[in-house]
């Protein structure tokens, strides 16, 4: 017999660790500036960034992570997994742009570009600002690392539910073979034996014991059960196939129906939902360490601002490549030039006129620097021409050599939340694949279990726990939908409070949020416990499933 199909069950739970290891493998990219980019435009990459929205057309930037006046570290984004939900119909426009330009539902920006802006005087003989500097890179490393893995995460979220060799036609082939093979070598040789065995203890029963109706009762059981398990060997497509399938779309309806009140276009209603979900975790702690004043980071962009981005916003090549195919070409090599700006890498030809009519506009000011990387020439403009202006100076603050101090206990503050939502986010994702290797492993064992009927009362018992829990590991993708489509919602609700009438701030929202998820994590096993139909409920039987008589 081959060995792939048991390769297989290990790759389930390998899945997710190479999952979390591919994103070091990544290869440094161009940076921001344009004599760097003039000859090969950043080609996009994987990774979260937030900011849904509804713009149809919409083609929004991405960029570096590093934090830093003048630097500009690294690629479009690092992160090179591409999230499964942006290779299904059914994603909502915005979502396409996203995973066009980052390679997950959620990915308005790149995850580098939330990257914040520090302007620090440095020197042998300065040692205030060098201290100030240091505490800052320190932040900034402690909020990108978060970021980082925050995206990840979800990514593998969405391989988690993704990943389904039930229902995938070479894993089918493969599993189908192993079973024939398996079937074929050892239990046929021997299904002689056990129906003998079957036919002598009926007629000890029947005869010798005088136990005729249980007798009978059990072997048709018996034989009954040995018919379930070779169905399943010799056609585990129409069976264990075709359960898997309507589990998936289950999960999938699960996860749409409290976000949109529908289960018309599940696909799209998650891709909106983790799109909403990210910006809430992600928007609120950059404001809060990119600026003074959170409530005016989070207002409409100004459009004085705006006018001053635009300028600068296509030297940046991390921005150039997430517009649409050729378009980054088009302004580059002139075919769309209305006129250079001066003094951008010494080159005439390459134009920000116009620039609205080719990429929307920031819809708040914070977004006016999430568009561009860290260390951008449009970022330090904004800083250069503004921070001496009244009120902008006082917005700015934080982002001097007197914010250093302020911006570090923030941000281990802003990483501590943020941890819950990842370790929750985490542990359901490994779980699914946990329950997953553990499907995969029962229905390979499926030509041994085809014996135990053959045992008597004892043997038929071993069979159904090995039955109910198959069916649990296959049906468990159900109750990590509802939990994961409960966590979205309550940060959805939650993050809908920050505007409007009665309106919290976006700091206590953000804080809010955090504490909904370690909630909902440091509880997680008495919640799994009463709507668990699988076998491996960490504590005590799940209720669930013990009225639905599955233990």
């Amino acid at each position: 017999m081959s060995s792939r199909p048991r390769l297989l069950g290990v790759a389930c739970v390998a899945g997710a660790c190479a999952a979390l290891v591919a994103p070091a493998l990544g290869a440094p990219g161009a940076s921001a500036r344009p004599a760097e980019f003039e000859a090969q435009p950043v080609e996009p990459a994987g990774g979260g960034g937030g900011g849904g929205g509804n713009d149809a057309d919409a083609v929004d930037p991405p960029e570096q992570s590093s934090s830093g006046e003048g630097s500009a570290v690294g690629t479009v984004n690092a992160l090179s997994i591409r999230n499964p939900f942006c290779d299904e119909g059914g994603l909502g426009r915005a979502q396409r742009r996203n995973c066009r330009v980052t390679g997950t539902p959620e990915g308005r920006y790149p995850t580098s570009n939330y990257g914040f802006d520090f302007h620090i005087d440095t020197g042998v003989d300065n040692i205030s600002g060098n201290f100030a500097s240091m505490i800052a890179q320190i932040a900034g490393a402690i909020w990108t690392f978060c970021l980082f893995v925050l995206s990840i995460v979800l990514t593998v979220v969405g391989w988690a539910f993704a990943l389904s060799p039930f229902t995938d036609n070479g894993a089918m082939r493969e599993i189908d073979g192993g079973l024939e093979g398996f079937y074929g070598a050892f239990t046929e040789p021997w299904l002689v034996v056990a129906m003998v065995a079957i036919g002598a203890w009926a007629l000890y029963r029947g005869i010798v014991r005088r136990e005729v109706t249980a007798t009978v009762a059990g072997t048709v059981l018996s034989v009954a059960l040995m018919l379930v398990a070779l169905w399943v060997i010799h056609d585990p497509r129409a069976t264990i196939g075709t359960l898997t399938g309507f589990v998936n779309e289950g999960a999938l309806a699960v996860l749409a129906a409290p976000q949109s009140g529908s289960v018309a276009n599940p696909v799209g209603d998650y891709g909106e939902a983790v799109d909403s979900v990210f910006s809430d975790m992600t928007l609120p702690g950059f404001a809060v360490l990119n600026f003074s004043n959170v409530d005016w980071a989070l207002s409409d962009a100004e459009p004085e601002l705006l006018e001053t981005s635009n300028r600068y916003a296509c030297a940046d090549a991390a921005y150039l490549g997430q517009l649409p195919p050729g378009k980054a070409d088009q302004i580059i090599f002139g075919t769309e030039h209305t006129g250079g700006v001066a003094g951008i890498g010494g080159s005439d030809h390459i134009t920000c006129e116009n620039l609205g009519e080719i990429a929307p506009a920031p819809r708040t000011n914070a977004e006016i620097w999430l568009r561009n990387s860290p260390g951008s020439l449009a970022r330090e403009r904004l800083w250069d021409d503004h921070t001496d202006d009244a009120p902008y100076s006082s917005y700015f603050a934080i982002q001097g050599e007197g914010g250093a101090a302020t911006r570090l206990p923030l941000t281990l503050l802003i990483a501590l939340g943020l941890i819950g939502g990842i370790l929750l986010l985490a542990w359901i994702a490994m779980r699914l694949f946990m329950q997953t290797a553990v499907a995969f492993v029962l229905v390979l064992l499926t030509p041994l279990a085809l014996f135990l009927p053959a045992f008597g009362e004892r043997g038929r018992r071993g069979f159904s726990v090995w039955g109910s829990t198959l069916l649990g590991a296959l049906a468990s993708k159900l109750v990590y939908a509802a939990l994961l489509s409960v966590v979205l919602l309550g940060t959805t609700v939650i993050g809908s409070l920050v505007s409007g009438q009665g309106g919290i701030g976006a700091t206590m929202a953000f804080l809010a949020m955090a504490a909904l998820w370690w909630a909902v994590f440091l509880y997680r096993n008495t919640l799994l416990s009463f709507v668990s139909v699988s076998r491996e409920a960490d504590e005590g039987q799940g209720r669930l499933g013990s009225a639905l008589g599955l233990y």
